[in-house]
């Protein structure tokens, strides 16, 4: 009885193995059709692109005048170029995608983040007790998440984003303490999206007394920023100059403090920051009241959501970090089975992810302002989850050490 139970699963890895070998055989195949400007699109990923390309020759990374003739170069078709505002120790990420073709890196950039994608989700599925049969749930919801395909199709950052917090989370649980430290890069790579995050660490490092962890967090920063330095000395002084000269004051983002602006006041750009001064603020009652009994699998979902909702500039791609946030809440989905509580979860979420997509796709919203309505619809999807008891017994369930 035990020949069938060994050749099954070795039959599934040697067809597993020749379906890998004929689908990189055909991508090779169809390389020059797959690096084509029919295919290629000049996108998001171009900022990062000639920025890196930039720093990587002793360029200026941040200045309008010598990334427009890279990026007209790469085939963009604007006269003002796109501006990457990552600060300087994000460009060590990008560099090396910047010393290829613009073609080639774009290709690969999306095979990298597509792999990240189907890597995080499958963490999370599994870190949150999801059944490993139904992993590809995991990645059906991840892949039909409108932000996800969103940041894949633009070429943006913000996956890296959702790595940090999964890296955070896989390191915490295996008390590889200044792994986890070191992961906080890849959240501050973007430092408004999830600003509660690093913010939480500081407090839980303080309170612990883990100096070596924000030690180890800040060099990590510092050394990111060492090797941008190494290539372009005066990349802090550059970025410092964009910052004070070409500010992204004016830019209308869908987050409640850009339509607050848009709506009442845009010169007031205090409006702008007023939702990320109250959730500072909700932040500081929350930590009084849970740092006795903190454990980072509860709170890190929170902390992303709230983060999210009142993050001062974002992007509908932004919202990829959701993911860690939505599967848990399919996982007490497939626990608890169909009732009342469940098909109400269900289909909300697939109304805002569908009414996401039908805008998108019938051209009924051209700016990415009017999606100002999504992180508050999806935020408060959570909190009725939560009310409806569809997530409250995995927090009992996950416990870090």
């Amino acid at each position: 009885m035990a020949g069938p139970a060994i050749i099954k699963p070795c039959l599934r890895q040697l067809i597993a193995a020749l379906i890998l070998v004929i689908c990189v055989f055909i991508l090779f195949q169809q390389s020059s059709l797959l690096l084509s400007k029919q295919i290629i699109e000049v996108d998001d990923f171009v900022e990062y692109w000639a920025a890196g390309r930039l720093n990587l020759t002793g360029g200026n990374p941040y200045s309008p005048e010598q990334l427009l003739p890279l990026q007209l170069y790469a085939g963009r078709t604007f006269s003002v170029p796109v501006m990457m505002w990552n600060p300087p120790y994000t460009l060590p990420l990008v560099m090396p995608f910047g010393a290829l073709e613009y073609r080639l890196s774009r290709v690969l950039w999306f095979l990298l983040h597509t792999a990240l994608i189907v890597g995080c989700a499958s963490f999370i599925w599994r870190f949150y007790q999801g059944a490993a049969t139904r992993t590809w749930i995991a990645w059906l919801m991840a892949f039909s998440f409108i932000p996800t395909l969103f940041t894949l199709k633009v070429g943006q950052i913000s996956v890296l984003l959702l790595l940090g917090t999964v890296l955070f989370l896989k390191f915490i649980q295996r008390r590889a303490w200044w792994l986890a430290a070191l992961s906080l890069l890849l959240l501050v790579i973007k430092p408004h999206t999830l600003y509660l995050v690093p913010l939480a660490f500081l407090f839980w490092t303080i309170r612990e007394r883990r100096w070596d962890l924000l030690a180890g967090s800040t060099l990590g920063i510092l050394a990111a920023t060492a090797i941008a330095w190494l290539f372009n000395p005066a990349v802090l002084k550059q970025y410092a100059y964009a910052v004070r000269h070409y500010p992204p004051y004016p830019w209308a983002t869908p987050t409640i403090g850009g339509t607050l602006r848009h709506f009442l006041a845009p010169d007031k750009l205090w409006l702008q920051y007023a939702p990320a001064a109250l959730g500072v603020v909700w932040f500081g009652y929350y930590w009084c009241k849970n740092r006795l009994n903190w454990q980072w699998p509860q709170q890190l979902p929170l902390l992303v959501v709230v983060s999210v909702l009142t993050t001062s500039y974002g992007w509908t791609f932004d919202y990829v970090v959701l993911i860690l946030v939505i599967l848990p809440v399919f996982i007490g989905v497939c626990q608890q089975g169909w009732n009342s509580a469940t098909i109400i979860t269900l289909s909300l979420y697939l109304a805002i992810d569908a009414g996401v997509l039908a805008a998108n796709l019938s051209g009924a919203i051209q700016d990415y302002f009017w999606y100002m309505w999504l992180p508050p619809a999806l935020v408060g999807w959570y909190f009725l989850t939560v009310r409806l008891g569809v997530v409250s017994h995995l927090a009992r369930t996950v416990e870090c050490p």
